[in-house]
């Protein structure tokens, strides 16, 4: 009972001097009090002291039970204890059970009787005070309140007050924050990290170790069933391609035998009904190409020792005429001189140059007549006729009997003087073509005999006369390949001599056409062979 009181009294005196200080604090900042309010302070004052002297009084006492408790031995129940006030004075004398118990009884009854008493008789004027006092100051804290609330929330909403408030603790927490962060971070997260981590890399490695080797007898086990489900495919396999291999020989031998046994067949049956025509038509051909060629050589020979014994004679007959002339001009006057001209020109011209037949003189452009040409032409001015002649046959409308005049008188000079005169275009583009065949085929020779001099005109007449030849008879076949040949090699050796002149690239295009013609010319031969094998 006395330590409730103690504390409901000291309670009450630590809120009123609460209150008291509040009250003194705000005088300065409220409004000025009535003057019951002034009143209400001095009787409060007063009542704080009152209740200070009381309260000084019980914790005396308080102290001294306590003091009495200390010094006590033994205490056997807490109703029989007793106060010696004897025993401050004099520490040496012992107190019983009884004592404590009757001083005990003693403060209680003191208390009771005059404390509570007098407690009651000064609280008890003041209660309606103490009811006044908190309705005014439930007011009075309640205005001061929303003013404080009212003044703080705008202080601490403006914009400087935050800024500074937000500087402030930004200056005085960051260094704190960020060395504790570094410290927290360094301490507990990197240790807890790294360890978590050490844990996680090592569960998934022993994890990864017992998949793969789970992985790797899987596979092993897997390798195993399909080796020896492909040695079981394998084995059936081979006997299959052993019985299979056994039967297509079986029948490839049947079927060889019958093939050659078919073949031999047909083959006789063939030689003796359609070969033997064929190879006594071949013959044919053969004997009487080779009498033609034959017959031709004979006649190119003797018309060379004709055309030298003509040129023998005539040369005598000259020397007889100047001898004849000399002597004449030793015995007379000098106005005879003139009369053995008339006769020495025009009588050899009907008889050397214009009546050779035409295949001879397109097989070949023989060496001797033209050192007999040469040997005339120095003596007599014979080519000027010549010009003159071919160009009369080209008026007349007779162009073949013009290029076998210039061709047969083995002058490469007049064969270009004719070419220039007549255009290539205008002769080849006249179908069928004005020229014969060893007609062609003898200008084509002597026009790639030099290939240094008239190349422009040389490569046009060249490559228009490559394209008139008709190749489907087979002796047309056989000059005009020894001739392109002849061509080819002229053209290979200009092109590999001469490489960086303007005219190589043309007769490099000539020289791929003419090794085409004679290409085309190969195959034409083989076509027989191939009909042949064909029929068979």
């Amino acid at each position: 009972m006395n330590v409730d009181a103690l504390h409901a009294i000291r309670e009450l005196t630590h809120q009123l001097n609460q209150y008291r200080s509040h009250v003194t604090n705000l005088s300065s900042e409220a409004i000025p009090l009535a003057t019951s309010q002034s009143d209400y302070d001095e009787k409060l004052e007063r009542c704080c002291q009152r209740l200070e002297q009381l309260t000084s009084k019980v914790d005396r006492l308080f102290n001294f039970e306590q003091t009495v408790a200390v010094s006590r031995p033994s205490r056997p129940s807490p109703n029989s204890a007793s106060v010696d006030i004897i025993a401050t004075n004099e520490p040496e004398l012992i107190l019983t059970d009884a004592h404590y118990d009757r001083l005990e009884a003693i403060l209680i009854e003191k208390i009771q009787a005059h404390v509570q008493a007098a407690m009651k008789s000064v609280f008890e004027p003041y209660r309606d005070l103490k009811d006044n006092l908190h309705k005014d100051l439930a007011a009075k804290l309640l205005a001061t309140d929303t003013v404080i609330k009212q003044t703080i929330t705008q202080i601490f909403r403006s914009k400087t007050m935050i800024d500074s408030l937000s500087n402030a603790v930004a200056n005085a927490i960051q260094t704190t924050m960020i060395t504790s962060y570094r410290d927290t971070f360094n301490q507990i997260v990197i240790p807890s990290f790294e360890k978590a981590a050490t844990n996680m890399f090592q569960q998934t490695n022993d994890v990864f170790k017992r998949g793969t080797k789970e992985y790797l007898q899987e596979m092993i086990e897997y390798g195993r069933q399909q080796q020896r489900s492909l040695i079981q495919q394998r084995e059936q396999m081979m006997t299959e391609i052993r019985k299979e291999s056994t039967q297509l020989l079986k029948e490839f031998e049947k079927k060889n035998q019958e093939l050659a046994n078919t073949l031999k067949n047909e083959v006789t049956q063939y030689m003796t009904t359609n070969l033997a025509p064929i190879i006594r038509e071949t013959i044919q051909s053969i004997v009487r190409d080779e009498i033609a060629d034959n017959l031709r050589e004979q006649l190119a020979t003797q018309k060379n020792e004709i055309n030298t014994l003509i040129i023998q004679h005539l040369r005598q007959y000259q020397q007889q005429q100047q001898q004849q002339q000399q002597q004449q001009q030793q015995q007379q006057q000098p106005a005879v001189v003139p009369k053995p001209q008339p006769t020495v020109v025009p009588k050899p011209q009907p008889v050397v140059v214009p009546k050779p037949q035409p295949t001879v003189s397109q097989r070949t452009t023989p060496l001797p007549t033209a050192t007999a040409s040469s040997a005339l032409s120095n003596k007599i001015p014979t080519v000027d006729i010549k010009q003159q002649t071919a160009l009369k046959f080209v008026q007349s409308g007779q162009v073949n009997q013009a290029f076998e005049y210039v061709l047969s008188a083995s002058d490469l000079n007049l064969v270009i003087y004719l070419c220039e005169n007549i255009r290539p275009t205008e002769l080849f583009s006249i179908q069928p073509c004005q020229l014969q065949i060893p007609v062609i085929l003898s200008l084509i020779q002597q026009l790639a005999a030099d290939l240094t001099t008239h190349q422009e005109l040389k490569y046009n007449y060249l490559y228009e006369a490559l394209i008139c030849p008709d190749l489907s008879h087979p002796s047309v076949r056989d000059y005009l390949y020894n001739v392109l040949i002849d061509l080819n090699k002229k053209l290979y050796t200009y092109v590999q001599t001469n490489p960086t002149t303007t005219m190589a690239k043309r007769f490099q295009l000539l020289y791929m056409a003419s090794q085409g013609l004679v290409q085309k010319i190969l195959q034409q031969r083989a076509t027989p062979i191939n009909q042949i094998s064909s029929s068979k």
